[in-house]
């Protein structure tokens, strides 16, 4: 995440210089900025429930669970 927004520090710059300046394209642009920070930030929030569900798939339950299901 730190990495995202060094690299995107000079457009935030830019955007907000020209914000100051009354352009409509860098509202719009910040706007979306915001839109692809958040759609980031979810991404990092539910890794975590990713993982544990990958770990309960490939855990010792469910494979002995699948075991049932494809004996049946």
């Amino acid at each position: 995440m730190v990495v995202f927004n060094v690299v995107l520090l000079p457009l935030y710059v830019l955007v907000t210089i020209k914000i100051a300046a009354g352009r409509n394209w860098a509202r719009l642009t910040y706007a979306f900025l915001v839109a692809l920070e958040c759609a980031v930030l979810v991404t990092y929030l539910t890794l975590p429930l990713e993982l544990w569900i990958l770990w309960r798939l490939f855990g010792a339950q469910s494979n002995a669970w699948f075991k049932l299901m494809r004996k049946n």
